[in-house]
């Protein structure tokens, strides 16, 4: 029986190296896409998929990078607030926390009253009295 031929040209990355996964997490730490990450390391997304999914190194790599984003804008954010930055303080109460400011207890959505809860709830959050 006669062997298939390969389609395709032939992998330009023939072994996953500790260097190449370092430019993974670097890439993914510079908020690149896995689509601008294969297009980085000269391959077609797909191609850089089917890596990914071969070798879980790959996956790491990326997360890592992307955790390392994350971890320093969520620093930089906690900073700010600590700081006395109300925007920061309320960024970080909607997005990480759920807090919505139309769906505190008691207020109805036609009362154009301001509550002083969000407030209260900012100061308390960075440490500042509420004078």
């Amino acid at each position: 029986m006669e062997e298939k031929k390969k389609r395709g040209r032939p992998p330009k990355i023939k072994e996953i190296t500790p260097e190449l996964l370092k430019k993974i997490e670097n890439l993914a730490g510079a908020f690149f896409t896995q689509e601008e990450i294969a297009l980085a390391l000269d391959m077609h997304e797909n191609t850089f998929q089917k890596m990914a999914a071969n070798d879980p190194r790959i996956n790491v790599a990326y997360k890592r990078g992307r955790d390392a984003v994350k971890k320093q804008a969520v620093f930089t954010l906690r900073q700010a607030m600590q700081e006395g930055d109300i925007g920061a303080a309320c960024f970080l109460l909607k997005t990480k926390f759920g807090f919505r400011e139309k769906d505190r207890p008691g207020e109805n959505e036609k009362d154009s009253k301001q509550s002083e809860a969000p407030t209260k709830i900012v100061f308390s959050v960075i440490g500042k009295k509420n004078d």
